[in-house]
């Protein structure tokens, strides 16, 4: 028969864990952060050419006297061309485009990916950049292009001068150590929160609760009697 001092010590031991629970659910929530893997930057700005006309090609990587100062009149497309692995075409992605000048008024561009429209994007103001996302069921393993067009009337000189342009994966992961407070899905390759008590789990990382029993998070009980 279980004494007042047994019970006394059960129940602490009950609240010990739901505590140590709470602060790991807390913590999971608020450290959400795993790596930002670049996939290319150009932002060698005075490298740039300020000659090019008409459709440019470009290849990631290569030098930066290769990409076009400018997108107007003279300059209406640029092809970026650049490669994924498998797991890195399976992340959202951010486009980051910056300009150093405009002219006219409010130059206008268009993004597409592997000839998927992103959308039709505006500058207002020099010095100023825009992120744009893209859907990963848009990227493809290996060879990629983002293709930006001119969509400003012709003839009327109203364009824009690039500063850098950059493409990356935010809290992307090839393994949970690369996820801080997360973990990183089998087969995916972006941070994802730990799962709550009783969801389904593969392994212990994937929960909040540390443990992973045949496939459902579970608090760990092994201390109680």
């Amino acid at each position: 028969m279980k004494t007042k001092r047994d019970c006394i010590q059960t129940i602490f031991k009950i609240f010990t864990i739901s505590v140590i629970f709470i602060l790991i659910s807390v913590f999971s929530t608020l450290t959400l952060s795993g790596e930002t893997k670049v996939v290319f930057v150009i932002d060698e700005q005075n490298k740039f050419n300020k000659n090019s006309t008409g459709s440019v090609q470009y290849s990631a990587g290569t030098d930066a006297s290769n990409f076009p100062a400018d997108l107007n009149d003279s300059i209406t497309q640029i092809s970026i061309s650049y490669s994924l692995t498998g797991r890195q075409s399976k992340a959202d992605m951010e486009l980051t485009l910056c300009i150093s000048a405009i002219n006219g008024n409010n130059p206008g561009f268009r993004v597409k990916v592997n000839n998927n429209l992103i959308g039709d994007y505006l500058f207002t103001a020099p010095n100023f950049c825009n992120t744009t996302i893209i859907n990963k069921s848009f990227n493809q393993q290996g060879d990629n292009v983002i293709l930006i067009e001119n969509t400003n009337t012709i003839n009327t000189s109203t364009g824009l001068s690039w500063r850098s342009l950059t493409l990356s994966i935010p809290d992307y992961c090839e393994a949970d150590s690369n996820c801080s407070g997360q973990y990183c899905p089998d087969n995916q390759s972006q941070c994802k929160s730990k799962e709550p008590l009783n969801s389904s789990c593969s392994r212990n990382a994937t929960c909040q609760s540390s443990y992973c029993v045949h496939n459902v998070c579970r608090l760990n009980i092994f201390i109680l009697r």
